[in-house]
């Protein structure tokens, strides 16, 4: 799947893996390439636009991405056209799927390790849950019942709580999010 390269799709996805940072757009469409022949549930995905319309985009392939890139496993993923105020069903993200995807990442991680160093490129932290919005004028977002409870962390590893709901945009997160999160949420994807 060409998550975050097709124009007429926007993504919302949550990905166990490795956040990548200062890709150029060449790199990232290699490493699309190389993830996606491992076959699984294996990934590549921008928490960003890498489409005709975005930046940077095939035109400009040697020029860095101001996003993070993510290499990992898919836990949930919804997706909705590229059209104006466009909202997708939802879909449900819980222990068990993230599970799924942690596991599927570890079983992996020997050959995605193998892979970024044969492409000379290292992950900005170790691995992680992620939340991110692929595509044109993505946003994702999670929304959970009461007693469900979504933690932030930053880069230093510091954890905020932010209660039952998060929204990443394509716009205000340029860096991937990462998450912990505490019960079943529903993930939907929306075009701004």
């Amino acid at each position: 799947m060409d998550y975050g390269f097709d124009s007429k799709q926007t993504h919302a996805l949550v990905v166990y893996g490795y956040p990548l940072d200062g890709l150029t757009y060449a790199q990232c469409v290699d490493l699309a390439k190389a993830v996606h022949a491992l076959g699984g549930q294996l990934v590549a995905a921008p928490n960003g636009d890498l489409t005709e319309s975005g930046t940077p985009n095939a035109t400009t392939p040697d020029e860095t991405t101001c996003f993070t890139f993510l290499v990992g496993a898919l836990a949930a993923e919804m997706s909705v056209r590229s059209r104006q105020g466009a909202k997708g069903k939802a879909t449900k993200l819980g222990a068990e799927e993230t599970a799924r995807a942690e596991a599927e990442f570890e079983r992996a991680q020997a050959k995605l390790d193998a892979l970024l160093a044969e492409k000379g490129v290292t992950p900005a932290k170790a691995p992680g849950l992620f939340v991110l919005a692929a595509g044109p004028l993505a946003s994702a977002t999670l929304e959970g019942k009461e007693g469900t409870m979504i933690e932030r962390i930053d880069a230093d590893g510091e954890r905020e709580e932010l209660g039952s709901e998060l929204t990443v945009s394509y716009d205000a997160d340029p860096d991937a999010v990462q998450v912990h999160l505490q019960g079943t949420f529903k993930l939907s994807a929306r075009y701004d």
